[in-house]
């Protein structure tokens, strides 16, 4: 996983992501959303603003921001919670929030770690369908 997501690079060959190899072609890294399974966002930023900054870093213009942060919010169950601090929420809230960062850009491939770790099933079928894809294992 570290290898297609370019967190480690190959010492050997090359990795190709989406047709493209991520060396040459780092742009296909924009393609692509990761959910790492540990990893904790700082808790003092509110939700709107953790969305709203990795959909920026993710490539999203500047413009559409606000809008693809509601979106996913919205598709996560999590819109009411925007100007919540990341440290005010429960567990499973807070792992829908990041759902959220994944999809706010729209990747054309999501790469989700143990996406339904901490999740009760009611909050694992928010989650799969929040990132369009059906529960296949990922």
């Amino acid at each position: 996983m570290r290898l297609a997501i370019d967190l480690l690079a190959p010492s050997d060959g090359q990795v190709r992501l989406l047709g493209a190899d991520t060396v040459r072609q780092p742009s296909c890294r924009l393609r692509v959303g990761h959910l790492p399974l540990s990893f904790q966002p700082p808790s003092s930023l509110q939700v709107r603003d953790y969305v709203e900054a990795l959909a920026l870093l993710s490539g999203v213009p500047h413009r559409r921001v606000r809008e693809a942060a509601e979106t996913a919010l919205e598709r996560v169950g999590l819109l009411d919670k925007t100007a919540s601090q990341l440290s005010n929420l429960s567990c499973d809230m807070l792992r829908r929030v990041r759902v959220a960062q994944v999809i706010a850009h729209d990747p054309e491939h999501p790469i989700l770690d143990e996406p339904a770790a901490g999740l009760d099933p009611e909050e694992r079928a928010v989650s799969w369908w929040a990132a369009g894809r059906e529960a296949r294992g990922l």
